[in-house]
């Protein structure tokens, strides 16, 4: 209701298209009532009194006790939380030709994430199994993300298999991340059955790139793969549901910090709690306060 029930074009002294509607609907029933619905209701609250769209009373909703929010991923943001990982804030304007340390890091955890969703199918998250990367809101950065993305899959792809896992570094980067998932879910898969079957998740993850850059609109994903990676600027930073997110590498900056905005980017909040001990977030400094505050 924040977003398309009210009046964008008030200031134009006009009306915009589903404010309007909703004007004719209201005016074509006599006794109605008009219920809206939203996690960000500031700009709902801060409208002009005499607007028909001022609340005359709200409830607020309380969430089951499966909810994750900002108590369980935020209360404390120093190194002693393991669902958070503080990065460097995206920058298109900076030399990007080599991927970011943190997003190979973040890659290789959804990766190990993945198998153990495949392979160990009586535990959460169960398939899809995503990741978000949201950089920025230009389509140029997401384009640039994507070929990162492909080409390190493809990297882990060909080290991960059998002849080359043994020599190869990325068998110590999977044993410590794999330690550290263990150590947090008694029940992960196996360090064994890890190093055996991660080499058949690659051709699983679809990468998708969500704006209108190729196709002039936004691709609407099946949800019928079992893994995702989602690169996303815009098309993140509102009521997008993301199924079986687990791992979100949000580098973006926060821009003008305005409160709404900031929160419909918490993407990794939801009925999360069966697989809370998996959550990964990659985010700034700055972003990590907002929340924590």
């Amino acid at each position: 209701v924040d977003q398309y029930g009210l009046n964008f074009k008030g200031s134009e002294n006009k009306k915009s298209t589903i404010y309007e509607k909703i004007e004719e609907l209201r005016d074509v029933f006599k006794q109605h009532t008009y219920v809206g619905y939203t996690a960000t209701p500031q700009a709902n609250l801060l409208i002009q009194l005499k607007d028909m769209m001022s609340p005359d009373y709200l409830f607020s909703i309380t969430p089951g006790d499966n909810y994750v929010g900002g108590e369980h991923l935020f209360s404390s943001i120093d190194r002693s939380n393991k669902n958070l990982v503080i990065i460097d804030e995206f920058n298109l304007d900076n030399d990007n030709e080599y991927i970011p340390k943190q997003l190979k890091q973040a890659l290789l955890e959804f990766c190990i994430i993945v198998t153990n969703s495949i392979f160990m199918q009586d535990q959460d998250p169960r398939e899809p199994v995503t990741m978000l990367i949201h950089p920025d809101r230009l389509k140029e950065s997401h384009r640039l993300h994507v070929k990162w993305v492909n080409m390190y899959l493809n990297h882990m792809e060909m080290q991960s298999k059998e002849k080359f896992i043994k020599e190869s570094k990325l068998k110590n980067e999977l044993i410590k991340i794999h330690t550290f998932f263990k150590n947090r879910r008694k029940d992960f898969i196996s360090q064994d059955m890890l190093m055996d079957n991660i080499c058949h998740i690659f051709r699983e993850i679809k990468v998708k790139e969500q704006n209108t850059r190729n196709t002039g609109s936004i691709e609407k994903i099946t949800w019928r793969d079992k893994a995702y990676i989602i690169v996303a600027g815009m098309n993140a930073d509102r009521g997008t549901q993301i199924k079986g997110l687990v791992s979100t590498y949000l580098s973006r900056s926060t821009g003008a910090g305005r409160m709404d905005t900031l929160q419909q980017r918490a993407r990794f909040f939801g009925y999360k709690k069966s697989y809370i001990d998996l959550i990964r977030i990659y985010i700034t400094q700055d972003s990590a306060n907002f929340f924590h505050e």
